[in-house]
C-alpha cells in the first residue's frame, strides 16, 4: 500500500495541456446530449468517431462505468457540468457550502515520475464527508464522483521534486474497504484484498475532492 508518511517515494503527477483539455459543459448543452451505452451509436455518429476505434472505446468503457451500480455504503454519479456537480454532491453531504481540494503542480519538469522528498508533516483535513471525482475519457469533460460512508482521511501535502519541482498534493485514505471489489485496481496494483488495509492515494491535478465549507 502508498503510505502517505513516508519521507521519500516515487511519484507521478501527469500535467495536461491546458489547450487540449476537455472542459465542461454548460447544463443546457450536457442535457441536449444524451449520455447512454444504448446511445452509443447515435453518439458516435454525432461527432463522427467510428465505432471500434481508440476513441469509441474508450467513451464505451466510460459510460459503462458511470451505469455501474453503486457499491454497499457508496453514492456515485458522474457529470459532465460544473452545476450539475455542485448539486449532485450537495444532495450527497446534505449541505450548500462546499470547498474543492485539488493538487497543484508548480514549475513541473517533463520528469513526470520522479522520486518526491516530504517538505513537512502531512496535514490532515478533518472531515466527516467527502465527495472525490476523477476525469474520465470522453469528447467532452466528464468527471466520476463518488462518497463513500465510512472512515476517509484527507491530506494536505508538500513535496520536493528531485528535479526541483514544487507540488502541492491532496491525498485521500480509504480506511475502510471491506464493501470493495476484490478485482479494484488498488488490489491488482497494490496487492491486498477487501477490508485487509487501508489504501491511499494522491490525486491527479484534474481530479476534485469535495468538503464541507467551514
Amino acid at each position: 500500500m502508498i503510505y502517505i508518511w513516508a519521507k521519500k517515494m516515487p511519484i507521478y503527477f501527469a500535467v495536461n495541456d491546458p489547450s487540449t483539455t476537455p472542459r465542461l459543459l454548460t447544463r443546457e448543452q450536457s442535457d441536449s446530449i444524451p449520455f447512454s451505452s444504448k446511445r452509443l451509436a447515435y453518439l458516435l455518429e454525432l461527432i463522427s468517431l467510428a465505432a471500434g476505434s481508440p476513441q469509441a472505446l474508450a467513451m464505451e468503457q466510460t459510460l459503462k462505468q458511470c451505469e455501474l451500480e453503486a457499491t454497499p455504503g457508496e453514492t456515485r454519479f458522474c457529470a459532465s457540468s460544473l452545476e450539475s456537480m455542485l448539486d449532485l454532491t450537495r444532495g450527497i453531504m446534505g449541505m450548500d457550502k462546499l470547498k474543492a481540494l485539488t493538487t497543484n503542480i508548480h514549475n513541473l519538469s517533463n520528469t513526470l515520475l520522479q522520486e518526491y522528498t516530504f517538505l513537512k508533516e502531512p496535514m490532515e483535513i478533518n472531515v466527516s464527508d467527502m465527495v472525490a471525482c476523477h476525469t474520465m475519457a470522453y469528447p467532452y469533460a466528464v468527471y466520476y464522483c463518488h462518497g463513500q460512508k465510512g472512515y476517509n482521511r484527507v491530506f494536505e501535502i508538500s513535496l520536493g521534486g528531485e528535479n526541483r519541482n514544487i507540488v502541492d498534493a491532496i491525498a485521500v485514505c480509504h480506511m475502510d474497504t471491506t464493501n470493495w471489489d476484490s478485482d479494484h485496481v488498488a488490489f491488482r496494483v497494490l496487492g491486498g484484498q477487501p477490508g485487509s488495509s487501508p489504501v491511499c492515494h494522491f490525486l491527479p491535478a484534474d481530479n476534485i475532492v469535495w468538503i464541507p465549507s467551514p
